[in-house]
């Protein structure tokens, strides 16, 4: 075991698992960036327009806690995503303080085909995988997650993600998530 300048030990599988989770993570922005600039939508945008596809309506706030960003940041992603018409800020009913964000009709058709081309990557990505190594990896990934977030920082809840997106991909009969 090989230790740092501090009184932490690091393993070498501890130092494999954080590049190959990074390297991981970096190829799919890649791939997802290649596959969005036709659309004319940033990872940062199409985070924001698909989870809002599974949570429409929801508030400013509930949507930065959705994306696990500040409000500020937030506000700065809706104010392009509204300038290029694609959602729209509308007053809460039931709390006049409150901004709920919608999806325009325009936006729809085109989150429904990234929907099946992001689902197509996944499953591409994911084809050598049994269904029981996909479910491992998704709660080793969840566990690496939690980590993160005792380190100060946000985590995503993995179980309502896969269950949102199961839900969807039921709805629409795609076959992306069978692995899951």
């Amino acid at each position: 075991m090989k230790t740092s300048s501090t009184k932490f030990a690091i393993s070498d599988d501890s130092i494999k698992t954080v590049v190959l989770v990074s390297n991981v993570a970096r190829y799919y922005r890649t791939l997802i960036d290649r596959e969005l600039e036709p659309f004319g939508v940033t990872r940062s945008q199409w985070w924001a327009l698909s989870t809002l596809y599974f949570h429409d309506g929801v508030t400013q706030i509930e949507l930065a806690n959705l994306l696990n960003i500040g409000k500020s940041s937030t506000g700065k992603l809706l104010t392009k995503l509204e300038e290029k018409g694609w959602i729209a800020r509308v007053p809460d009913e039931s709390d006049g303080r409150a901004i709920k964000v919608q999806l325009t009709e325009d936006i729809r058709p085109v989150i429904e085909r990234l929907v099946d081309l992001t689902g197509a990557i996944v499953s591409s990505v994911l084809e050598d995988f049994s269904r029981e190594e996909s479910r491992t990896l998704v709660m080793l990934l969840g566990k690496l997650s939690k980590g993160f977030s005792r380190q100060g920082l946000y985590s995503t809840d993995i179980d309502s993600l896969r269950d949102d997106l199961r839900h969807e991909a039921e709805k629409r009969n795609l076959k992306m998530l069978e692995t899951l």
